[in-house]
């Protein structure tokens, strides 16, 4: 929700909204990729939406499985697939803040990269910061976490931490508290060279994922 802030009673937004914010990604989205989540009214119930725009087009969408305990989960319709996206050769898994507590969730995608884009107050700071590289670990692939910074109607304050693990674990970037941008290179062929010398996921257990 990265045009309003966590907004846990949606009916306060105007349904103008999320059309501006659209628009605004479609016109952006000629300078590359663009991926961000917000609330959205769908028939007669609200969603909180992930959308992927590249040069003008939606190229797809992913509706948060995992709402948050309380307001979220009252307010807002929860999705029932997975958010995955191929991109140039990458395989994206697409997901939204609450989602990174839940590794069989993150495990589902075999993902090259796992982009995760959230509200996480400062208070569970920890927590971001240990489940991304532990995602990052446990699927031997690249995790970016996107957080704001700064305050917001909830008395909430978050702190940043914007981190890209690599798939070792390893910290690439950490933007702390700042607010800005940050580009960086990544080589899938050095993770494939990884994964083929240290070949733990073809010993991932095989399960099935209820929705």
């Amino acid at each position: 929700m990265f045009d309003t802030g966590f907004v846990t009673e949606p009916k306060i937004l105007k349904d103008q909204s999320a059309i501006r914010t659209k628009k605004w990604m479609q016109e952006h989205s000629h300078k590359g990729l663009i991926l961000g989540s917000l609330a959205q009214k769908v028939e007669n119930s609200y969603q909180n939406i992930l959308y992927a725009y590249d040069q003008g087009r939606e190229l797809t969408r992913y509706v948060k499985s995992h709402t948050f305990i309380g307001g979220e989960r009252s307010s807002y319709e929860s999705g029932r697939s997975l958010g995955i996206l191929d991109y140039k050769g990458w395989k994206l898994g697409l997901n939204i803040c609450y989602d990174l507590r839940f590794p069989v969730w993150c495990h589902a995608q075999k993902a090259d990269i796992l982009v995760f884009v959230a509200n996480w107050p400062e208070k569970r700071a920890s927590h971001w910061y240990s489940l991304l590289k532990a995602r990052a670990i446990e699927n031997q692939c690249f995790v970016m976490g996107v957080n704001r910074v700064g305050h917001d109607e909830n008395g909430l304050n978050y702190i940043g931490q914007s981190v890209i693990f690599d798939y070792k674990g390893e910290e690439i970037v950490n933007l702390q508290n700042k607010e800005t941008a940050y580009s960086v290179v990544i080589e899938k062929q050095e993770m494939m060279e990884y994964r083929s010398n240290l070949p733990f996921l073809l010993d991932r257990d095989e399960f099935e994922l209820k929705m």
